[in-house]
Parts: structure tokens; sequence; C-alpha cells
């Protein structure tokens, strides 16, 4: 008998990713979408500095053509996608509303795609804006698709 000629090969054990359990992964979600919004306040507060300065900059100036430019964005509204529905012609985005307001003729850019709001909703019902800290449904209109997803950020003004 030989059995020597039957021996396995020894492979390598190929890493995988960790096991993470599930309610690690929500918090691990959590941590993420506060870091990003977190991040998103900092890009907007130093713009709405930079917008500060460069006020104070064009009010000393006299000559009027300079002060009617717009230095930057000043009301923005941050909206985090939990969900989007395509009806008809319109699309329908659920969300949460982080900062700003939210009225009905809002615009935003999702992937080059313009959005407009038409419309705002809260628990089905139709309502004129949306605080920060409220859940709400957006009646949008848009040419096509914005390909959103859930957790993607935009950025209404």
């Amino acid at each position: 008998m030989c059995f020597g000629l039957f021996k396995r090969k020894k492979t390598a054990v190929e890493t995988s990713e960790p096991i993470i359990p599930l309610h690690r992964q929500a918090q691990i979600k959590q941590e993420v979408r506060k870091e990003k919004v977190i991040e998103l306040k900092k890009i907007h507060k130093k713009e709405k500095a930079d917008k500060l300065v460069t006020d104070v900059i064009a009010e000393d100036i006299r000559d009027k053509k300079l002060v009617d430019i717009d230095f930057g964005k000043t009301d923005v509204s941050l909206f985090q996608v939990n969900g989007v529905y395509n009806v008809g012609p319109t699309i329908l985005i659920s969300g949460f509303l982080e900062s700003g307001r939210l009225k009905s003729g809002m615009k935003a850019l999702a992937n080059e795609i313009p959005l407009k709001i038409m419309e705002v909703r809260k628990e089905r019902e139709k309502v004129s804006d949306l605080i920060p800290g409220q859940e709400g449904t957006l009646v949008i209109s848009a040419k096509k698709s914005p390909l959103l997803k859930q957790g993607d950020f935009l950025e209404f003004e």
C-alpha cells in the first residue's frame, strides 16, 4: 500500500474580512454618518466665514459692481436620503433633515442632475417646511432619476 501518493497539498489560508455582529454594524453606520455630518458642517462653516470676510471687503469697496457679486452659499439645508421612489414623472425621496430648513421650490444637484422640490410631506400630509431633526418625504421634479441610494446627502439651496 502506498499512501504517500495521495497526500493533500497544503494551501495557504486566505484571510477574509472580520465578522461584525449586526448591532455593531448599526453603531458603525451611525458613527460614519456623524463623521460625515461633522465634516460637511465644517465645510459650510468655512464657506460662511469666507463669505463674511468677503462681505466686509466688499463693503469697503466703493465700486457697486463688485458689491453685487454673490460670494458663496448662505442657506444650505442638509438632507440624508433613506429611500428613493419613482412614481410616474415625479420622484419621492424620503429621509432625515440634518440641518437648515426645507421648503418647496428649493433646488439641489445630485449626480449632475438638477432637482427641484415640488412638495414637502411629513407623515403623508403636505407641510410648508421641514426643520432639523424631522423626517419627511420630498416630491421632486427631475428630468431623469438622480440615482440616489440610502445614506446619500443632498444639499438644498
